[in-house]
């Protein structure tokens, strides 16, 4: 893994991204800012959605399926993939009330766009 490259995804996972622009070598540049704004205005068309929740309820998890698909670049969706995630929620979540069954069809929606755009 090359030095960007690292440089990026520790400065992702660590939360200390600040422009939102998520670069891996050979791939096309993801924008947090362009999915925040996808989820914002495509969330509450999912099956998923629950009326009484909010964009912000979801957010994070959007969030972490974005960031999770980039540093498993060339990964499927799978158990394992899963699994790991699910782990790795309680973290992630920050100060998000959302328990992982709560916002798992969401990880795996960002997750599949994000990883969608980069299969060649």
């Amino acid at each position: 893994m090359g030095d960007m490259q690292r440089r990026n995804l520790a400065d992702v996972a660590a939360g200390d991204d600040s422009s939102g622009d998520y670069v891996l070598p050979g791939l096309p540049e993801i924008s947090w800012r362009d999915e925040d704004e996808y989820w914002r205005d495509n969330y509450s068309t999912r099956s998923y959605a629950i009326a009484d929740r909010g964009y912000s309820f979801y957010r994070t998890a959007y969030q972490y399926g974005v960031e999770a698909c980039l540093k498993q670049h060339g990964l499927f969706w799978d158990d394992h993939v899963e699994s790991e995630l699910a782990r790795g929620w309680q973290r992630a979540r920050g100060e998000s009330s959302a328990t992982w069954e709560q916002v798992r069809p969401a990880v795996k929606d960002a997750w599949e766009r994000a990883c969608g755009r980069q299969v060649s």
